[in-house]
């Protein structure tokens, strides 16, 4: 192989665009003893590699990472429908509290209980206050959830990183197949 092609394999590899055979070809390249001077400090690197690979495999990094990822995704999913269980419990007690209160609404006949509209309007501004204060402290206790978004936020863009990567590996790679088989 010449010189100008094994610098331009060479390139396309460190960019992650080279496919398996044009890594062999490099391989083959840096085996033979005709390797110019200018490209020598890369030799170690792709005579070893055979045996890089094959620890790799035994390790199986791959299955670990996606292991990993599987596991952060159930974790997320968990939390998601412990919220979607709240909120619909609440939303159920609302609407069994609503259809009682019309129900029982319907056979009582209606009765004023102030005959003053100003202590009327106090006390209703006093009920209005009461409910703003616990929908407060309601939507308070909430804040934390607000935390755990913006932290989550670097780990979307890292998994988007991985992600990229993992699409530029071949298939067979991921599943755990032997390419060389």
């Amino acid at each position: 192989m010449k010189t100008n092609i094994a610098k331009t394999l060479l390139q396309k590899f460190f960019e992650a665009e080279t496919s398996l055979e044009e890594e062999n070809m490099l391989r083959e390249y840096f085996s033979k003893d005709e390797v110019d001077p200018e490209l020598l400090p890369y030799r170690e690197f792709f005579t070893n590699t055979d045996s890089q690979f094959e620890t790799e495999k035994e390790e199986r990094i791959e299955e670990r990472v996606m292991d990993y990822i599987l596991e952060n995704e159930s974790k997320n999913r968990g939390r998601y429908r412990q919220l979607w269980l709240t909120v619909s419990g609440i939303a159920a007690s609302l609407v069994i509290a609503v259809s009682a209160m019309l129900y029982y609404q319907g056979e009582q006949t209606y009765q004023d209980t102030f005959t003053n509209p100003d202590e009327a309007y106090a006390y209703a501004e006093q009920t209005m206050a009461f409910v703003s204060q616990k929908y407060n402290q309601g939507m308070a206790s909430l804040e934390p959830l607000k935390k755990v978004n913006q932290s989550v936020q670097p780990l979307e863009s890292s998994l988007q990183t991985l992600n990229k990567g993992f699409s530029k590996l071949p298939r067979n790679i991921l599943k755990g197949d032997n390419p060389q088989d």
